[in-house]
């Protein structure tokens, strides 16, 4: 039995170590099984959807550390002082810890442009925390949210370092400012395992 000439022409050249040159040894390492690429393709498409919902749950976290955590119940509603909002021009609406309860977060909103304007210009006029169960008192501001561009309606923040991790979740804290007090306001965050 002979060869068929025409089949050994169209059959690809055998690859050898020795003697392959080296544009054909890379070509075969290159070919893939069908199998290996399906497998290859799934992995990247898998790790692209997790990347993207860890960006979405950043983008949430970055724009309110609190939008994962459950609303206020009704016990724990966020008191009004009718006497800070007449003479600051701001409501306070949430307090929490956050940097793993190494900061804690005061958010508020603005009413009165004019007077907001001149919370936190000086230490009298920065919101002190007062720990209700224990006294002590956090005054330490590390971060304000804005520098002269407020806007009626506009929601602002301030970061104080939370030493020594005096508040906690469930915390109650009241907040002074230059004689006036919101009092038993629950402090948001997780809570400690």
């Amino acid at each position: 039995m002979t060869a068929d000439p025409g089949r050994a022409a169209l059959a690809p050249p055998a690859i050898t170590r020795a003697g392959a040159p080296p544009r054909r040894l890379a070509r075969a390492r290159a070919i893939v099984s069908p199998a290996r690429r399906w497998v290859s393709a799934r992995g990247t498409a898998t790790l692209t959807i997790i990347a993207s919902c860890l960006a979405a749950v950043a983008v949430l976290v970055v724009r309110d550390p609190f939008a994962l955590l459950p609303s206020r119940s009704a016990s724990a509603a966020m008191p009004i002082s009718a006497g800070m909002e007449a003479r600051w021009g701001v409501r306070f609406t949430q307090i929490g810890t956050t940097a793993d309860g190494g900061m804690v977060d005061v958010r508020y909103v603005v009413l009165d442009v004019d007077k907001a304007a001149a919370l936190g210009s000086s230490p009298q006029d920065t919101p002190v925390l007062v720990e209700e169960g224990s006294k002590r008192i956090i005054f330490a501001v590390a971060i304000k949210s804005h520098a002269h561009d407020l806007h009626a309606g506009g929601r602002y923040y301030l970061l104080y370092r939370n030493t020594r991790g005096l508040l906690r979740a469930g915390s109650h804290v009241t907040i002074t400012l230059a004689g006036n007090r919101l009092e038993h306001v629950t402090v948001l965050g997780t809570r400690a395992r």
